[in-house]
């Protein structure tokens, strides 16, 4: 617990509509917290780790950019970014005026642009570097691809840690994606490309492939692709596998798929 004095920011909400001031009153939207807009009563701390949900000033202030509060001042937040390109830097953050758009009716929240960020979704932690990752599986992954976006945070598989009922989640795939790109590769280089296991070191593209499913395989010696397409089927290959993944094991998985 920090042991700093609280702050309180209460926002400034109203219906785009003059003529449903009625329908929809001051306190009605008060209790309203859409996804992606801030609380109406944001309770910061020095110290406390918040995220941005806006672009603000992109690079440095995305959607998503994880800060540390310095000084939460009557009419501004002094933040020091956490991650990215400026990690480091201080900045202020100004209220805006955000209007949500997944409701019946429109109105305008005037309101700091952040949210306290003990804890991410795995859709918003993707494309963060973390030191250290807890993940908490006990509701298992409903997307294809979140349980790689939720393990690649970290780069050393030690330093993650998966909370799962008997250690053990689902990991939902759509096999037909993956066929799906194997196809298409192999129709824009025109190969017939086939897996030898005995040599799968020299053809890194054969073997992946071959993982994904495929089964009428000759030997390549060499073929020539692009770093991204190599880490686009590497991605897809960690998604593929069982569908009952043993988190258990999961530092000894996580390595083996790098």
């Amino acid at each position: 617990m920090l042991s700093t004095n609280c702050r309180t920011y209460k926002s400034v909400d109203v219906v785009m509509d003059p003529s449903q001031a009625v329908l929809y009153p001051a306190e009605f939207l008060n209790s309203l917290e859409p996804t992606g807009i801030p609380p109406h009563n944001l309770q910061l701390k020095i110290g406390v780790p918040i995220m941005l949900l806006r672009n603000l000033d992109p690079p440095e202030m995305c959607n998503g950019t994880r800060l540390s509060v310095k000084n939460p001042y009557s009419h501004i937040i002094e933040a020091t970014i956490l991650t990215g390109c400026a990690r480091g830097t201080g900045v202020f953050i100004p209220r805006i005026p955000l209007i949500p758009t997944d409701l019946p009716f429109h109105f305008k929240r005037l309101q700091f642009p952040v949210r306290l960020a003990f804890a991410m979704s795995i859709n918003k932690a993707q494309g963060q570097s973390l030191k250290i990752a807890g993940i908490h599986l006990e509701n298992q992954c409903f997307s294809h691809g979140q349980l790689y976006v939720a393990c690649s945070r970290v780069g050393n598989p030690t330093n993650l840690y998966i909370l799962a009922h008997e250690g053990k989640t689902k990991n939902t795939v759509y096999h037909c994606c993956l066929f799906q790109l194997m196809h298409l590769y192999t129709l824009k280089h025109q190969l017939t490309l086939t897996f030898n296991p005995l040599n799968h070191e020299l053809n890194p593209i054969c073997y992946l492939l071959a993982l994904l499913g495929a089964h009428h395989f000759l030997h390549v010696s060499r073929i020539r692709v692009k770093s991204l397409t190599l880490r686009v089927l590497m991605s897809y290959i960690y998604t593929y596998g069982a569908p009952i993944l043993d988190v258990s094991r999961s530092h000894t998985t996580t390595q083996h798929s790098r």
